[in-house]
């Protein structure tokens, strides 16, 4: 299991700055001459690193990688380790965009973040003339000016802790003073900006209990900022470095890690089914049922849901505001708290679920479905965002990946459904009763947010009513 921690490196000194800047604008220069030479070899590259599978043809990084010019013909006044990693880097991109080639032959060549003076006062002009677009033109819009905003490439660092002549960057723990620096190796041998390495003895590789020494003039050693959770998530949990990436924004230079964490002890799984319904009314309803149908526990989420609604509001408001008056946007972002509001609800979910021995089962993914046009314009969460994030929360705690049911089934005696096009007569799992069984179709039913069943006189939430619906329909298949 993989995950990504971003940490800051605080507050670094003059020289630090120039040593990084220079790396950025080193890193910049080869990644676009690798490019520029790939786009006059495009064909001889698609050529000589396909490979033919069962599928069709797959273009791997490794392949493409072995076509590009050798670190001895790179240009740079960069450590070679940071030439070979620009190299991978550009691989990727190549193979990436050969792979979408097949799909798509017009599609555009990969381009460095080479910024010329006036792109991005243009792409801000082109902001400020955009006072009333769709959603869609806006994101594309924003997305051009944040791209010229950043002048730089982002470093990739993809070897850690190897041999020393193979490595480039290393996680450093102090643990008298409790701090954690980066080793980064940086500039190639004599240059001006290096400087040996002063270290006091104190320092220890992440997870080793070796002291660490090294007079190197090619790398620098500089301080990361993180809070509690990183230290409690990442470095102190066993993780092991792996990859990594230096960005720099807004003259902050941050380093994404990617840790290989320990895998989790499995759940014993005791045949109960935690089922969960995602719709626009109260944004996630879960009923957890025993392996007999019988319910364990409801939960619903009516006020994380209002408040990510109204926040929606006013976020719009805010953007409409803002275009009118010409002024920047940056610092206004609701997709991050909405994405953090399902963070919370799926961290819940996955808890309940691993307390009980729970399999976590939910409605297919879109296409697979179907979905009324009214329930898009309703709804303005990121509803199925919530699939992805319970996978990987199920991942972390040891659960198996959540499953679907299908969102509709035959109808019975006595039930009110729709008729398919090969004559098969089928309900949906929301017109279900989940006390008697019986299905109606009828929206009266289904209204104020409650469900009634006009049979037997039931009411209960319409999402509680969904979620217990898909419970009995996972144990009914899993027991057939």
């Amino acid at each position: 299991m993989f995950l990504t921690a971003r940490f800051k490196i605080h507050n670094p000194t003059q020289r630090k700055r120039q040593v990084l800047d220079h790396a950025f604008r080193e890193y910049r220069e080869l990644y676009a001459w690798l490019l520029a030479w790939a786009e006059r070899e495009i064909e001889r590259l698609a050529e000589d690193s396909v490979y033919y599978g069962k599928r069709g043809p797959v273009y791997r990084e490794t392949a493409v990688l072995s076509c590009l010019p050798s670190i001895a013909k790179c240009s740079g006044d960069i450590h070679s380790s940071l030439k070979d990693a620009c190299r991978r880097h550009v691989a990727r991109t190549l193979a990436s965009y050969l792979a979408i080639r097949l799909v798509n032959p017009t599609a555009s060549f990969p381009s460095p973040r080479v910024v010329s003076p006036g792109d991005h006062e243009a792409a801000l002009d082109a902001l400020r003339q955009a006072a009333d677009v769709d959603e869609n033109a806006w994101r594309r819009l924003v997305g051009a000016v944040l791209r010229k905003g950043d002048e730089v490439m982002p470093l990739l660092f993809p070897r850690a802790d190897g041999a020393v002549r193979n490595r480039n960057f290393s996680l450093l723990v102090d643990p008298e003073r409790q701090k954690t620096f980066a080793l980064l190796y940086l500039l190639p041998g004599g240059h001006y900006l290096g400087r040996p390495l002063e270290t006091r003895g104190n320092l220890r590789q992440l997870g080793s209990d070796e002291p660490w020494d090294s007079h190197s003039t090619c790398a620098i050693v500089v301080p990361l900022e993180y809070g509690r959770w990183h230290e409690q998530r990442f470095l102190n949990a066993g993780g092991v470095p792996k990859s990594a990436f230096l960005l720099r924004r807004d003259e902050e230079y941050y380093l994404n890690v990617v840790f290989e964490m320990p895998a989790p002890e499995p759940v014993e799984m005791t045949g109960a089914v935690l089922a969960v319904d995602r719709n626009a009314v109260d944004l996630v309803a879960a009923v957890l049922l025993d392996a007999d149908g019988c319910i364990i526990e409801e939960r619903q989420y009516t006020g994380q849901a209002a408040r990510l609604r109204n926040l929606a509001v006013d976020y719009r408001r805010r953007l409409r505001w803002l275009q009118r008056r010409g002024q920047s946007i940056k610092g206004v972002r609701f997709t991050r708290v909405s994405r953090a509001a399902l963070y919370e609800i799926a961290k819940d979910l996955a808890n309940l679920a691993r307390e009980y021995g729970a399999q976590i089962v939910l409605l297919p993914p879109p296409g697979q479905r179907r979905k009324g046009k009214a329930m898009k314009r309703r709804c303005v969460l990121p509803l199925e965002k919530l699939r992805p994030i319970l996978e990987q929360k199920a991942l972390e705690t040891g659960l198996p990946p959540p499953t679907w049911v299908s969102a509709w089934r035959d109808a019975g005696p006595g039930d009110r459904g729709t008729t398919t096009s090969d004559g098969r007569h089928i309900v949906r799992l929301s017109w279900i009763c989940g006390n008697c069984g019986r299905a109606d179709k009828a929206a009266e039913n289904r209204r104020q947010g409650l469900f009634s069943c006009p049979a037997c006189g039931y009411t209960n939430e319409i999402g509680l009513n969904t979620a217990l619906n898909i419970g009995l329909a996972w144990l009914a298949e899993s027991q057939s």
